[in-house]
């Protein structure tokens, strides 16, 4: 087992250079062939060309979206990051046009590792929060336009 500070680094590594700078070049260096990402209950678990689709269309859509770090917790083979999303939508996003607005949410992510390599991930991200700021949908209870 390594140690919970070797799974941290790879873990920020992924973060801070695989999708902050949209290098896909990292998923195959410290994902398992056969990793698993959850990401929503309504959707089945994605392998890893599905999680790097996903880096590339919120990098389309929001060119220059970053993950910061808040915390970073580590036991084990087990890594778990709050972190701090900002972009700005610059193309389509789930149908949505683009319209130029900012967002700022939040997201906790599991990083589950084996062996130096990241094998399982959960993210929960307020993405009901991106699409009311983004103006996609209204919040509830405030008038319709």
């Amino acid at each position: 087992m390594a140690s919970s500070e070797a799974n941290k680094a790879i873990v920020r590594r992924l973060l801070e250079e695989g999708f902050n700078k949209n290098d896909l070049s990292l998923w195959d260096e410290l994902t398992s062939p056969d990793v698993t990402m959850h990401s929503s209950p309504l959707a089945p678990p994605g392998d890893r060309d599905a999680w790097m689709n996903s880096v590339r269309g919120f990098h389309q859509a929001f060119p220059g979206i970053s993950a910061s770090i808040d915390m970073m917790v580590a036991e084990g083979d087990t890594v778990v990051v709050l972190e701090t999303i900002t972009g700005t939508q610059s193309d389509e996003f789930l149908g949505f046009p683009s319209n130029e607005t900012e967002f700022t949410i939040h997201a906790t992510a599991i990083f589950e590792l084996r062996d130096g390599r990241i094998i399982k991930t959960t993210t929960v991200a307020d993405m009901m929060g991106a699409l009311v700021q983004l103006g996609h949908i209204p919040l509830p209870g405030s008038p319709r336009p």
